[in-house]
């Protein structure tokens, strides 16, 4: 008993040291995703409407790499999800449609109801710098992503509801971003990069997220 007392004391200071280089963090903001513009999978000259500001919620690992006070490099391993992501329209076909004067040549008669949400593990690397008790820095690094998104159409040719969905599946983007921070909290800053893969049947709706949040370090 003495000697497993003795042995967790002494590790006590290793444990302390481990704190500073694995830590669990978690997160809660808001998400306000690009579009891929007029034309796809909504036409500004029908009658349509977007829902593309959501909540979004991170949970991960951090730690610290290198410290050389007042500056730091600390690594943020994190999964982060953001959704629901909504948009509908009454469209015509691409022939009928105009993207660059917003004009359609017949009313909108072909209604399609599309849904979805964003997931995905980032990898960032932050140098940092303390100054009177504030730590500000950026970070960047790679991202996977899956981009689910759901569409159904209906066309009067073509009885029958259709599913285009777009399919979800791992793609490649990256991560820019900055931070405040203040002892074990910080508000981040981060910009999700999301390359839509046209040949994947069709496209999301999601060019590109910003994202705003409170992080908390335990």
């Amino acid at each position: 008993m003495k000697r497993t007392i003795a042995a967790l004391l002494a590790a006590l200071p290793l444990l302390a040291h481990a704190g500073s280089w694995f830590q669990i963090e978690t997160g809660a903001g808001y998400a306000f995703t690009k579009d891929l513009g007029d034309g796809v999978w909504y036409q500004e000259g029908a009658p349509h409407s977007e829902t593309l500001n959501t909540k979004a919620y991170l949970a991960g690992f951090t730690g610290q790499l290198v410290e050389r006070v007042p500056y730091d490099l600390t690594w943020h391993l994190d999964y982060v999800y953001f959704g629901s992501q909504r948009a509908s329209c009454t469209c015509v076909t691409d022939a009928q449609y105009n993207a660059v004067t917003h004009i359609a040549s017949v009313p909108g008669y072909i209604p399609f109801s599309s849904s979805g949400h964003i997931q995905g593990v980032s990898l960032t690397f932050e140098p940092g710098y303390a100054w009177h008790g504030l730590r500000f820095s950026v970070e960047a690094g790679p991202w996977v992503f899956w981009d689910t998104w759901h569409v159904r159409r209906i066309d009067p040719a073509q009885p029958g509801v259709d599913d285009i969905s777009h399919r979800t599946r791992a793609q490649l983007g990256w991560v820019v971003g900055a931070r405040i921070e203040s002892g074990n909290s910080s508000l981040s800053y981060r910009y999700y990069n999301e390359p839509q893969d046209w040949s994947n049947g069709y496209p999301g709706i999601a060019n590109g997220t910003h994202i705003l949040m409170f992080v908390h370090r335990f």
